[in-house]
């Protein structure tokens, strides 16, 4: 099966996830960073920054700390 939609790369994470538990954290770092990703390229005005702490943490694999 070939995912073609953000969603649906993420429903083939969430169901290897169920075989493979290490997954599920990874699916969850790659939401949080699409939607980093998702305000810096689209978003605009005051409610759109970033705060530095929340993007440093991204800046690595949960697994990496």
């Amino acid at each position: 099966m070939v995912a073609k939609t953000h969603r649906g790369v993420q429903r083939l994470i969430s169901d290897l996830a169920k075989n493979e538990p290490q997954l599920g954290e990874f699916a969850r770092f790659l939401s949080q960073t699409y939607n980093l990703k998702a305000v810096a390229d689209y978003e605009l005005g005051p409610g759109a920054e970033v705060p530095l702490d929340r993007a440093s943490a991204r800046l690595t694999l949960p697994s990496d700390s």
